[in-house]
């Protein structure tokens, strides 16, 4: 699980909730037990103050695996209205074991628990694609929220070599 905050802090949090958060001034590290943050849902955001006087934003977000954030170019392929399959350009916003994040160039182009085939190309010196069956959890708009059939098991490989 992990503490992140847009401005690239990140944290480790413990079984026990508790949670190392660093300064990007100083680097100065203290423990944090964030348990009260998650009383009513999954996320929760407080401000830490450091001992040199910065204030940081902390965003907690507690997850089963570790999402990775990055942007890419990649498409979709599902079945389309007349039976047909129907492939389109996405741009993939993160990606975890579990399930990734991704645009679509139009509104409402899949509906929730729609069958389709996610693939990328991970930007690494060894040209690496990531294909993967999902089912679509969430549609808002153009951003789609989807859960792979199964696990990735290597992803975490993989996405150390995405800049």
């Amino acid at each position: 699980m992990t503490v992140m905050n847009q401005g690239a802090t990140t944290a480790i949090t413990t079984r026990d909730n508790d949670t190392i958060v660093e300064c990007p001034r100083c680097g100065f590290q203290k423990i944090i037990n964030i348990a009260k943050f998650f009383q009513r849902s999954n996320v929760g955001n407080f401000v830490s103050e450091c001992k040199c006087g910065y204030s940081l934003s902390v965003v907690v977000e507690r997850r089963k695996f570790e999402r990775h954030y990055f942007d890419t170019k990649g498409s979709v392929l599902h079945e389309g209205k007349k039976g047909k399959p129907e492939s389109f350009t996405i741009t993939v916003k993160d990606l975890s074991r579990s399930g990734a994040k991704f645009v679509t160039e139009k509104n409402e182009a899949l509906e929730a628990g729609e069958d389709i085939v996610v693939t990328f190309e991970f930007n690494d010196d060894r040209k690496t694609y990531f294909i993967k069956e999902a089912r679509v959890r969430n549609v808002d708009g153009k951003n789609v929220r989807a859960e792979f059939k199964t696990l990735c098991g290597d992803i975490a490989v993989l996405i150390q070599s995405v800049p």
